[in-house]
């Protein structure tokens, strides 16, 4: 079945719903006990390890109680640690474990290999336009203004 849609962001929607599934499935059927909400963040707080919680919250453009859920589940499994900061006992800040840390990179060669079958029959000059076409996309997203009359802030 190949969806055709003329809406620009139906077709962005669908897409990246289907990317979530497929991804997801693929994680689990490869022994992964990891989700691609879970990889995302740990793949964050590899790159930018001590991260303050709301800030993760913000990147990953989830709201406080749902990143604190995904967050718990990730403590549970020993991927993450939350510590209080020193600084403002109001505020946590998300470390990754070493298992995380090993668990992400056993995830990452099979989301490498993801990306090349979904990517598979799409020529590079295909490819290029897409991308091209996509961060055009996001910047005009980024300049237009929002309900409030407000520039979007989405980083």
């Amino acid at each position: 079945m190949a969806p055709e849609s003329k809406s620009l962001c139906k077709a962005i929607g669908l897409t990246s719903k289907l990317l979530g599934i497929y991804i997801n499935d693929s994680l689990q059927l490869n022994d992964l006990n990891l989700t691609l909400s879970q990889f995302v963040v740990l793949k964050i707080l590899r790159k930018q390890n001590g991260i303050c919680q709301n800030e993760l919250a913000f990147i990953t453009e989830r709201d406080k109680t749902s990143l604190t859920r995904l967050i718990n589940t990730l403590e549970t499994k020993g991927l993450v640690s939350r510590q209080v900061s020193n600084l403002d006992k109001r505020k946590r800040t998300i470390f990754i474990t070493s298992l995380g840390i090993e668990v992400l990179d056993s995830a990452l060669p099979l989301i490498d290999k993801l990306e090349e079958e979904i990517a598979s029959n799409i020529t590079p000059g295909e490819f290029d336009n897409l991308l091209c076409a996509l961060n055009k996309i996001q910047a005009n997203v980024l300049n237009l203004e929002s309900v409030e009359g407000q520039k979007n802030t989405i980083k």
